[in-house]
C-alpha cells in the first residue's frame, strides 16, 4: 500500500485550521448544514466516530461510498473509507512556529506494481490537482481573514 503526503503551514491556530478543514469542533459539527454538505448522509454515530455515505461524481458517473470519520480535535482526522477501494485519509494538524503545520497523508489499498507506480505518478504529477483543489482554498482563506 503507497501511503501519499502533502503538507502546508498555515498562519493561523491549529483549532482554526481544523475547525475550517474538518467543519468539526471542540463540541462536535461546527454548523450541521456544512458538515453534512462536506461529508454526505450521516447514517450512525459512536462518540467522535461518524459513519456517512458520500455520493461521488466523476466522468458523468455517480458512486456512493461510506466513509468512517473519527475526529481527534484538534489533532487529527481519519476517513476510512469502508468496503472500498478509495484511500483512507488522515489530516493532522500540529502547532509549528506561528502557526500550524497541515499533514495530509492518503493510504492507498492499492499494493505490489501497481501501488509504486501510483505512488511515482503522485511523486511527479498527481499532487498538483490535490494542492490545488484542497490546500489553496484553506490557504486563501486564512490569508484572507488575516488581511
Amino acid at each position: 500500500m503507497a501511503r501519499l503526503t502533502l503538507s502546508y503551514f498555515i498562519k493561523a491556530s491549529p483549532e482554526e485550521v481544523y475547525e475550517f478543514v474538518t467543519a468539526f469542533g471542540k463540541d462536535g459539527p461546527v454548523n450541521q448544514e456544512t458538515f453534512d454538505k462536506r461529508y454526505g448522509k450521516l447514517m450512525s454515530r459512536e462518540g467522535d466516530a461518524f459513519i456517512v455515505k458520500e455520493e461521488i461524481s466523476r466522468g458523468g458517473e455517480s458512486e456512493h461510498v461510506v466513509w468512517r470519520c473519527t475526529f481527534r480535535y484538534p489533532q487529527h482526522r481519519l476517513m476510512e473509507a469502508v468496503d472500498s477501494l478509495w484511500a483512507d485519509r488522515l489530516d493532522q494538524f500540529r502547532t509549528a512556529r506561528s502557526g500550524t503545520y497541515w499533514r495530509i497523508q492518503w493510504r492507498t489499498k492499492t499494493g505490489g506494481i501497481r501501488g509504486v507506480l501510483q505512488y511515482l505518478f503522485f511523486r511527479l504529477i498527481g499532487y498538483r490537482e490535490p494542492r490545488r483543489n484542497i490546500i489553496k482554498p484553506v490557504q486563501r482563506h486564512f490569508e484572507e481573514t488575516q488581511a
